[in-house]
């Protein structure tokens, strides 16, 4: 039987049994159906096989008809699609037939493709209007909404939206105008517009005015008054009433306030204002009285106060409506007075006023349109003969001068007194070229004289040896200022980068109240060392954090991480509870970071290379000594245009500290333009090298953080920087604290801006850390830039307003702020560093002070550091300081006397030498301990002081004697008895005070250490006090009460003795009242002063002989004088004579015998002050 035949033959008969059915969903070429001849076709075919499949692709769901090719088909079972008709991906079609099923291949694969997503369609915006400004929140219904990626009003997107289903978006509109379409794109394509997707902005309605006051708000019936309507939204006022009436006139003078003509009426009516927003509601505020008009009176003196006797004349002036009629003058219930009113004033010319205070008013009657008024109290003080004022100014100027003196003297013998006690048996002390040699008296334990102990050298301790005792110094943390070592978690002497492990940063993590430089919702942590992931886990768990990011950090030798809080709780909350649970974590808020940078004005036309910093930084001088060859300097900043002309080739590394991708930035190019320019514009290092780091970046103003800038600055340190440039400042970081200081550490110097904040905002970092060096900034002129902080962190100043430098793209700009002054004086650095590349942080830092142009107060100042920074004079001292090292390395190098070299006690900062080098002989002094010391002590002092209104000068003798009981070796009081005399006078007052006291008292001492003590001590004195001044005189007695304390060092360095001191004495002073000649009543007076002092005294002992000891002294002290008065001089302005700070200078010679001591010496005193003190004194002591 032929094939065709078959094929009809059996077709047939699948027909006849009704039993053909589709095949896996596909028409098969031919119909195979069961129609009972397996074993027959099994007989007559073999195993069938596939040739093609088309097409060979198709929807996932299935249904594509598809045709099968090849061969043996007859008698097929089966057709299989894979394992499933539908299905994913590519699969094998497979034909089973009695001869078997067909084998794979490639030729038999389909393959099932997704069908394409739907476009979405808007049917209905819910609801479909709202204001210009935006912020509705709208309901979007429609289809295929699923995964949309764009929600548009018109072309504006929308503030934000929410896909709720397939089917609902909830979407806030943005601002806008007119009616839009609004489009939901998804990977589907954007829905078509029509007319159910239009949402329409609808302006706002003007808001109604209100009245809020009315002034005058009384006025005549026939009107005619200027009203002035003050209250809100008054732009575009269309009417005014007074009641139902319309005002005669008026005038919008601005939206909160018009000028009305009043028109006629009667009684209270209510003034409105009608606008397109409507009329404004009526309130108590808006009211108008029709009657008399209300007037105010005032009262003036043409002398006040007045001496008795003398003619004063008073005015009256009335205010209202053309007001007439008559005043009257009263002074308290009495009528002094009266006069008629002429043009709205009169006038009293009175003589008759007794001395003191007068309440004097003026009463206005009133006239038919004008109210009765009375005048505020006038308070006219009559005073006193003019030489009864200058009787009291001279007591109150000069009687505090005299206590100020008596208490000079009074804690000067105390002290003396003290310091003779605790010396009671003196030691014999010879400079031997190596410190001190010093004899022990017998009986005496073997100690070290005064001053021995550890000494400081090259910011470093050393604790001597031989001396027999050991004392404890005190070192506090290293800066850039003070060139020593320690802190931020450092022992003191003890760099951070020397321990094994850097510690975490010290102290608490808690931000400031109020700070505000932070992300609510990160914090920044370091954890200790040996802590597991294990634990990091458990402890991001117990607090509700999340992991943001972990960044390793080489100088800190760990890795930050910065955290999220996910459980809604505070920054401080979070931190408060991880410090409280005492885990090994230091956590901090996560710190923002802004450029210090005031204003920034591009100017592409601005091509004139005029800068003034040329001139200012003689840049033509210091660029022939060196142009900043090859000095590397890091700019952690904004995005820098290494293509800017003036750049070119000048930016040699460039690192990403958390810019992404941000475009170059005015900011970061114009600070590594202002270092290192050198085309149109000239920077202050042209051949200096920038490492760009972008910590600062995002749209619009750029900012930083902690994690940021530490990442730039271990970049930094890693690629060989020596000097880092910081133009930002934020808040203190303890992170970054650690930081800059193994910068310091590692020999990179930090600049940074001070801060544009103004004069009064706090500390801003990281110009304020220690290791770090601010700039501010100044003018043309050297005028202190009018925003910049102040404050004591302040090193230097440098150029930093309206300073031309480059900007992206080709362009120029003016930028003004302390972050361009820092940049400027990082290029100052690079020049030294190229000029000698060891120096270190500090030696630049000293380079920069010492060569300042000073600026401002005196010293280095809160406003200017220690001055405009000098590059040219930097550079020669520089270069002077290189011609004569390598003398002074053979001078260090050398032997002394003693075969010791030089260099073994030579430090810059001028610490002390080895305590081993003190010494011990065997020499005995035999001399019997003694308890008792018997004193005297006289001090005379001349005073001067040449300011106007105040010109006194004077002598004062104080004669104090005293005895001393030491109970212990390091304890003992005394007592003291005084006599002092006064005479002083002013030509300004035509005066004269004289007068004598006598005064008692008690002191003690204790030794706290063998090199610190303190003193303590009281006093009572009564004076006895005859003055005059011109015609007046008079006499008073006074009591007075003293109270000091004070702390006295002893230290010895190299053949010298040092004692600094801190001390403070305060006294209160009551005088009697007395009359004096003329018959003035002086009433009684009370005031206090006193004054806190600080400083050293330096002395060198001689042996003169074997009992007797010179020792010539010099000292310097600074003092702070403070008084309060309740004294009121009544007609003359004074000011204390002594307040305020001010220097001091002593010196003289002491010498020590036997069982006793004298010393004679002078004091100036008032250095930087308007007064001046002359002070000689004498003093002697035995004890027994």
């Amino acid at each position: 039987m032929g094939l065709g035949a078959f094929a009809i033959a059996l077709q047939k008969r699948v027909m006849q049994r009704r039993a053909c059915l589709p095949l896996a969903g596909a028409v098969f070429a031919v119909l195979l159906c069961a129609v009972g001849l397996e074993g027959e076709a099994q007989a007559q075919f073999g195993p069938p096989t596939v040739a093609s499949v088309n097409p060979n692709t198709g929807p996932m769901q299935g249904g594509t008809s598809v045709t099968i090719t090849g061969t043996n088909f007859s008698g097929a079972t089966a057709v299989r699609f894979g394992t499933s008709p539908a299905g994913i991906g590519t699969v094998d079609v497979t034909v089973t037939t009695p001869g078997g099923t067909s084998a794979t291949s490639t030729a038999d694969q389909f393959t099932y493709v997704p069908a394409p997503a739907l476009a979405p369609t808007v049917t209905n915006i819910n609801p479909n209007t709202g204001p210009t400004s935006g912020g509705s929140s709208v309901t979007i219904t429609g289809t295929n909404f699923s995964g949309a990626a764009a929600v548009r009003f018109g072309n504006n997107a929308a503030g934000s939206f929410t896909v709720n289903s397939a089917t609902q978006i909830t979407a806030t509109s943005p601002a806008g105008i007119g009616t839009v379409d609004v489009t939901v794109t998804t990977a589907g394509g954007t829905s078509a517009t029509s007319t159910a997707d239009q949402f329409t902005y609808v302006p706002a309605p003007a808001p109604a005015p209100t009245v809020t006051n009315i002034n005058p708000n009384t006025g005549p019936s026939s009107g005619g008054s200027s009203v002035t309507i003050t209250g809100t939204n008054f732009s575009g006022a269309t009417a005014v009433r007074f009641g139902s009436n319309a005002a005669g006139s008026f005038t919008v003078d601005s939206a909160t306030q018009i000028t009305a003509t009043s028109p006629t009426g009667v009684g209270t009516v209510d003034v409105t204002v009608t606008t397109a927003g409507g009329t404004s509601a009526i309130s108590s505020g808006d009211r108008f009285t029709y009657g008399l008009v209300g007037t105010t009176t005032s009262l003036s003196s043409s002398q006040n106060p007045s001496s008795f006797g003398q003619p004063v004349k008073f005015a009256v002036k009335v205010t209202g409506l053309s007001p007439t009629g008559s005043v009257s003058l009263f002074d308290g219930g009495v009528q002094i007075g009266t006069g008629t009113l002429a043009a709205g004033i009169a006038s009293f010319t009175i003589s008759s006023l007794a001395v003191g205070s007068h309440s004097l008013t003026a009463q206005y009657s009133g006239d038919s349109n004008n109210a009765a008024s009375t005048s505020a109290a006038l308070i006219q003080t009559v005073n006193v003969p003019t030489d009864s004022i200058k009787l009291r100014a001279m007591q109150v100027s000069v009687t505090p001068m005299i206590a100020q003196m008596s208490g000079q003297a009074i804690v000067g013998a105390i002290d003396h007194a003290i310091d003779a006690g605790f010396s009671e048996n003196p030691q014999a002390l010879t400079p031997n070229g190596a410190g001190f040699s010093f004899q022990t008296a017998l009986g005496q334990p073997a100690a070290a004289p005064t001053g021995s102990g550890g000494n400081r050298t090259e910011g470093r301790m050393r604790v001597g040896a031989g001396a027999g005792t050991q004392r404890a110094v005190q070192v506090t943390a290293g800066s850039l200022a003070n060139g020593l070592q320690g802190g931020n978690g450092a022992p003191p002497g003890t760099r951070l980068i020397d321990m094994p492990v850097i510690p975490l940063p010290p102290g608490s993590g808690m931000p400031p109240i109020g700070e505000t430089w932070l992300s609510s919702d990160e914090l920044v942590a370091q954890f200790a060392s040996g802590t597991t992931p294990q634990q990091i886990g458990s402890i991001v768990q117990r607090f509700g954090l999340t992991i943001v990011a972990q960044e390793t950090i080489g100088m800190l030798g760990r890795t930050v991480y910065t955290f999220r809080i996910a459980n809604g709780q505070s920054v401080r909350e979070v931190i408060r509870r991880v410090e409280a649970a005492g885990l090994p974590v230091a956590v901090q808020p996560k710190y923002t970071y802004r450029l210090a940078q005031d204003r920034n004005n591009p100017n592409t036309d601005l091509g004139d290379p005029a800068q003034y910093i040329v001139n200012k930084f003689q840049f033509a001088e210091v660029h022939q000594i060196t142009k900043g060859d090859k000095a590397v300097v890091a700019v952690i900043d904004s995005a820098i245009d290494s293509n800017q002309p003036n750049l070119a080739g000048t930016v040699s590394d460039r690192y990403d500290a958390g810019c992404d991708t941000s475009a170059p930035h005015p900011h970061g190019t114009g600070m590594a333009g202002a270092i290192a320019s050198h085309g149109q514009l000239v920077g202050v290092a042209p051949q200096a090298n920038i490492i760009a780091i972008c910590a600062f970046g995002g749209a619009g103003q750029p900012e930083s953080s902690t994690i940021n800038i530490i990442k730039g600055l271990d970049y930094a340190i890693q690629r060989g920087a020596k000097i880092v440039n910081m133009s930002f400042a934020g808040p203190r970081d303890p992170a970054l604290a650690q930081a800059l200081q193994i910068a310091r550490e590692k020999g990179i110097l930090v600049i940074a801006a001070a801060g544009n904040n103004g004069p009064k905002s706090p500390p801003l970092y990281p110009g304020a850390d220690p290791n770090v060096m601010a700039v501010t900034a100044t003018d043309e002129s050297d005028r202190l830039f009018n925003s910049a902080n102040q404050g004591k962190y302040i090193t230097v100043a440098a150029p930093g307003v309206d300073i031309l430098v480059p900007a992206p793209n080709g362009a120029l700009q003016f930028t003004t702020g302390t972050s361009v002054a820092a940049a400027n004086v990082s290029g100052v650095a690079a020049l030294l560093i190229a000029r000698k590349p060891s120096l270190t942080p500090e030696e630049i830092r000293a380079i920069l002070v010492r060569t300042a142009k000073h600026l401002g107060y005196r010293g280095i100042n809160p406003q200017f550091g220690a001055g405009l920074v000098d590059p040219l004079k930097a550079l020669e001292l520089l270069t002077s300081y290189m011609q004569e090292q390598d003398g002074v390395r053979r001078f260090l190098a050398s032997p002394d006397a003693s075969s010791k070299y030089v260099e073994d006690g030579f430090s810059a900062l001028g610490y002390a030498r080895d305590d081993r080098l003190v010494t011990k002989t065997t020499r005995p002094l035999a001399a019997p301990s003694r308890d008792w010391l018997a004193w005297i002590d006289v001090r005379g002092a001349d005073f001067n002081r040449n300011t106007f209104g105040s010109d006194s000068k004077g002598t004062q003798v104080n004669a104090i004697a005293g005895l001393t009981r030491k109970f212990t070796p390091d304890f003992l009081v005394g007592v003291l008895a005084g006599y002092e005399h006064f005479d002083y006078s002013s030509q300004a007052f035509n005066g004269v005070l004289k007068g004598e006291g006598w005064t008692a008292g008690a002191y003690l001492g204790w030794r706290l250490t063998p090199n610190l003590r303190f003193d303590a001590g009281g006093a009572w004195s009564d004076i006895l006090v005859n003055d005059a001044a011109g015609t007046a005189a008079g006499n008073f007695i006074g009591h007075r009460w003293l109270v000091t304390g004070g702390f006295t060092g002893s230290y010895g360095w190299r053949a010298v003795l040092l004692e600094p001191s801190a001390r403070v004495f305060a006294l209160w002073e009551h005088e009697n009242a007395y009359t004096d000649s003329l018959g003035t009543l002086q009433t009684e007076r009370n005031f206090a002063t006193g004054r806190a002092s600080g400083g050293v005294k330096v002395s060198y002992p001689l042996a003169w002989s074997s009992t007797m000891n010179v020792a010539p002294y010099l000292g310097l002290y600074g003092d702070y004088y403070f008084s309060r008065d309740d004294a009121t001089i009544v007609g003359l302005t004074t000011v204390p004579l002594l307040q305020g700070w001010s220097g001091r200078a002593t010196g003289g010679v002491a010498m020590t015998f036997g069982h006793g001591a004298l010393s004679a010496g002078g004091e100036y005193g008032g250095i930087g002050s308007d007064f001046h003190i002359w002070t000689w004194r004498a003093r002697g002591t035995v004890a027994f």
